[in-house]
């Protein structure tokens, strides 16, 4: 799941495979395209919440999780560090209105299994339909933001850098052409 995970599987398939300098080489070129993301961007504090929405709910995701660590390496700090976790998801904290407001993140980056379009218009109907959501000045600066299941929820596996880019894409799109 994390990026080390991921590091450690490719050294591990590309022993297992005789293959050992390609995969160093893979594993060179994904901390590259890492670290080249993480050079370009402002290196300021951002206080991020990421929100994870089901059928059964809002949960927060914490720093185990692949947005969280995500967030972490481009040295953000996640509002819900530190919670918590929830019996049946280590990477995850319950939601809760009131702290989410106390919390008072810069930005809320939302995940979800499921079709995007519907994400975000069971998201705008909840945003719409209340006063706590907008009150939170992330909100009402419009930085909100939707992060796809296939680089987010599913591990990104080879695709980290992807993931790592979008992220910081999101925020900063004028670094990125």
């Amino acid at each position: 799941k994390s990026y080390e995970d991921v590091k450690r599987e490719v050294a591990t398939f590309a022993a297992l495979t005789g293959e050992k300098a390609k995969g160093d080489e893979l594993i060179q070129k994904m901390d590259a395209d890492i670290e080249a993301v993480r050079s370009s961007i402002p290196q300021e504090k951002k206080r991020i919440s990421i929100i994870h929405s089901t059928g059964q709910g809002l949960s927060v995701q914490l720093d185990g999780s692949i947005a969280g660590s995500i967030a972490k390496m481009l040295g953000w700090e996640n509002t819900a560090s530190g919670m918590p976790a929830l019996d049946k998801n280590p990477d995850a904290a319950p939601y809760s209105m009131e702290t989410l407001v106390a919390q008072n993140p810069d930005i809320i980056f939302v995940t979800s299994m499921g079709k995007m379009d519907e994400i975000k218009k069971n998201m705008e109907k909840t945003i719409a339909e209340s006063p706590a959501w907008q009150s939170i000045p992330a909100i009402q600066q419009g930085k909100l933001y939707y992060l796809p299941q296939d680089l987010f929820l599913l591990s990104p596996g080879l695709h980290y850098p992807e993931a790592f880019e979008m992220m910081a894409k999101l925020i900063y799109p004028e670094v990125f052409p």
